[in-house]
């Protein structure tokens, strides 16, 4: 959804050049672009365009990572989670981590469904 000039102002087309091809391509992912205007100059002559994007000043926030289950994030899975997953389900996690790792089948909340599975895994019930 934003606009964005890229340049090469140290590029050199070779003199006697024909039949020139240009090949955009990116890094691997998802990135989908459209181009919607290739300009060639003189050097020296600049072209007016979109300009560069301005640099993000916050990092990209760290992922989340916890494991399903051990809420007090102790490395171990037993009823002290529970506990505390029970607490955080009817009053609130104290914070994004605790709910996370409370949310067993990872549907985004943590819910009587993911206490329950967390019962059993702690039991050793399938």
């Amino acid at each position: 959804g934003e606009w964005v000039q890229l340049s090469n102002t140290s590029y050199l087309i070779p003199e006697g050049a024909k039949n020139l091809v240009l090949y955009v391509e990116t890094d691997d992912g998802t990135n989908s672009f459209f181009v919607d205007d290739i300009v060639g100059a003189l050097d020296g002559v600049e072209v007016e365009g979109a300009g560069k994007p301005e640099p993000t000043t916050e990092p990209e926030p760290e992922p989340i990572v916890v494991t399903p289950g051990d809420v007090n994030d102790d490395g171990e899975i037993d009823i002290f989670d529970l506990a505390l997953a029970k607490r955080g389900v009817v009053n609130g996690f104290a914070d994004e981590k605790q709910e996370k790792a409370a949310d067993m089948d990872e549907s985004g909340k943590a819910e009587v469904a993911d206490l329950i599975a967390l019962t059993k895994r702690i039991h050793g019930i399938q």
